[in-house]
Formats: C-alpha cells, structure tokens, sequence
C-alpha cells in the first residue's frame, strides 16, 4: 500500500528516478493588499512547491519500510527452511541410529515438561548457536544434509551420491531454485 508521498509524478529518466516538473508559479488571488496578501500568497506557493516535492520522489521513510517488510519475509522464510532442515535431519539421523544431534540447532527443540524444583543446568557446548543468526543455522544444516545424506531441502530429494546432487540440484541456496 503506497503512501501519497510515494507515488511518482511527472516523467521517468533512465535511472528510474522521477524528474521534478519545473512549473511556473501560478499568482493566486488573495484578499488584502501589501505585505499581509504577499504571506498568504507565499503560503500557498509553498504548499504547492511541497506537494510537488513529495509526489515526485519516494520519501525515505516509505523506501526503509519496503525494505524492511522484504527482510521480515526472508527472514521468515529462512526460519521456515531451517524448521524443514531440522525435522528431516532428525528422521535421517535417527533411521541411521544417530540418538544425539551433531550440533543442537540440528534438530527441533522438543517441548518437554520442566520441573519447577531443579535448577535448570545450561549447556556449555552449544554457546555457538546463540551466536549464529537463522541464516547462517540453515547454511550450516544444509551442508550438513547434503554431505552427509546427499539431501536437498529445496529439492525435497535424496540423490544417490554427491555426483548425482551436483548434477540436479540447481545449488545450496534457496534462490537458486527459483532462478531455474
């Protein structure tokens, strides 16, 4: 949804920026005379000059929120992959007789009851997963998937060998998926 401020006026250039229309103030009649009809006159240029300003260019604030709704759709998309990645590394891992993740953002984060009574013990083994961001989680599972398992989560397909994954599978990110 564009706000007033972000809509274009007058012609495109190659840049894709609007170019400011040079118009010719327009005297507008006013009542008085003398210094008081020159304010109000004033006023009304300048009401029109701002107009023209704000119609003509996209205004920062409404550039910075695009941009930010885009981060906030990757950023769920990524937390959606590396949810895919987690529950299928879980299933091959344990079809392999694995009882314990490699890392502990490899797999979901299991609901338990927690009893009120005991002192909850952190471990400090994984500190590395508060460290890195959900992207770089996906990376590191993703490459753990196809290495290990020769399994693509943008596929959605368990190839036989590596040499079969690098002739199939499009590559290791989600763009690359769609680009094809």
């Amino acid at each position: 949804m564009n706000s007033p401020c972000c809509q274009y006026s007058g012609n495109q250039n190659n840049m894709g920026r609007a170019e400011k229309k040079r118009e010719s103030f327009i005297w507008f009649k006013c009542k008085g005379s003398g210094r008081e009809a020159a304010f109000k006159q004033i006023r009304k240029i300048k009401k029109s000059i701002i107009h023209n300003n704000r119609s003509a260019e996209p205004c920062s604030m409404c550039v910075n929120r695009e941009r930010k709704r885009v981060q906030e759709v990757v950023a769920k998309l990524d937390l959606s992959d590396l949810f895919k990645c987690q529950r299928v590394c879980r299933q091959m891992d344990l079809k392999q007789d694995i009882q314990e993740p490699f890392k502990k953002y490899f797999w979901p984060k299991e609901v338990s009851e927690v009893d009120t009574n005991e002192p909850i013990q952190e471990e400090e083994e994984d500190e590395d997963e508060d460290f890195l961001s959900i992207d770089e989680q996906l990376e590191i599972l993703n490459i753990y998937l196809r290495r290990t398992y020769y399994y693509c989560v943008y596929c959605v397909t368990v190839y036989d060998d590596e040499t079969d994954l690098m002739e199939k599978c499009p590559g290791l990110y989600r763009q690359h998926h769609y680009l094809n």
